[in-house]
């Protein structure tokens, strides 16, 4: 019985094994107790459309465990690959389970627009904090998108933003006080 449904999980392929190598069979596939069947299990997840589509959203190897959900990066990015004018996304997860999505588009897409679109479609927990737009992606020597370079980028990028939105120190207060304050040039020589 095939399960239709919005639901993604992982996609299995019905088949006979491996051709004249039982031991790789037996390893690789597995045996539905029922009938059975040798399943492939390829680590894709997928859905199945009741139009009979097929839609890829992603690897199992993907997953992240996000304030006690297990989250597939791959389903967010399908989502975001929806939206107009964005041509390829991807999201990784930093420190404090922070979600953090990069995209190329022809133009910069604002972040609220992407946190309202996806909101219609995700739960809060998986919707990324961060948008950022980049002119490509990274890739490593093999021409796959290159995750630990978009994960580097994204701490760079937290950094970055915590810094310049930290509240300042009593030490510095003191010091824009002492600026705002002081008399100009102008004042001090007597001249207007």
């Amino acid at each position: 019985e095939i399960l239709r449904c919005l639901v993604g999980s992982e996609m299995c392929i019905r088949d006979r094994g491996y051709l004249n190598d039982k031991e790789k069979t037996k390893e690789k596939f597995v045996v539905l107790d029922r009938t059975g069947e040798r399943l492939y299990c390829t680590g894709d997840m997928g859905r199945y459309w009741n139009d009979g589509n097929i839609e890829f959203l992603g690897r199992l190897d993907n997953q992240v465990k996000i304030n006690g959900y297990r989250v597939e990066l791959g389903e967010i990015e399908t989502f975001m690959n929806w939206i107009h004018g964005v041509k390829i996304s991807q999201v990784v997860n930093i420190k404090d389970n922070k979600l953090v999505g990069f995209y190329v588009s022809n133009y910069e897409i604002n972040e609220t627009y992407f946190q309202n679109y996806l909101r219609d479609y995700l739960p809060k927990y998986m919707i990324p904090q961060n948008f950022i737009a980049l002119l490509e992606m990274p890739t490593t020597k093999n021409g796959k998108i290159d995750k630990k370079e978009l994960k580097r980028k994204a701490i760079e990028f937290q950094k970055t933003f915590e810094s310049n939105n930290r509240a300042m120190t009593k030490e510095e207060k003191e010091f824009s006080c002492l600026l705002y304050t002081s008399p100009s040039p102008r004042d001090i020589s007597g001249s207007r």
